[in-house]
């Protein structure tokens, strides 16, 4: 696996932007405007909810803000589908979110956050602190956050 730092290096990247990089953690750019999802909440409502903020997904958490799954659009597209034109009952988040939700520490380098990126297809990850939700952080946000200090 290679390091993103180094592999700046080959396109004349500044050395104060290589600090950026290694001393910015998931903390400095975590988001928290959303709540979590709740596992017995409606799959159209869960759906609903992503679509409108823009997500395409987020952690499942139970009454004391342990993440136990997440639940994404992707997951919900065959779910709908099948609900609106083959009549499946309707369901809820439980029983459609994945059990590993992939979520980082609050305290993971900006390094390591982009090492994930890279080399998994995930947009949104969960963070935690102390092994509670706390936010989550989206791809997007990562980019502009390198495009504002390039």
């Amino acid at each position: 696996m290679s390091n993103p730092v180094d592999e700046l290096a080959k396109y004349n990247v500044r050395p104060e932007t290589k600090k950026i990089i290694t001393e910015i953690v998931v903390g400095d750019i975590l988001e928290s405007s959303v709540s979590p999802l709740n596992p017995s909440m409606d799959v159209y409502e869960a759906t609903s909810l992503l679509t409108k903020k823009g997500l395409t997904g987020l952690a499942v958490v139970d009454d004391e803000r342990n993440i136990i799954g997440f639940y994404s659009t992707r997951s919900s597209l065959k779910l709908i589908y099948n609900e609106v034109y083959n009549r499946w009952p309707r369901s809820i988040v439980r029983d459609h979110m994945i059990n590993d939700a992939h979520e980082v520490d609050i305290k993971t380098s900006l390094n390591d956050l982009i090492e994930r990126y890279i080399n998994a297809y995930f947009h949104t990850y969960p963070v935690t602190e102390n092994g509670k939700y706390v936010g989550y952080v989206v791809l997007e946000k990562v980019i502009k956050h390198l495009l504002k200090n390039k």
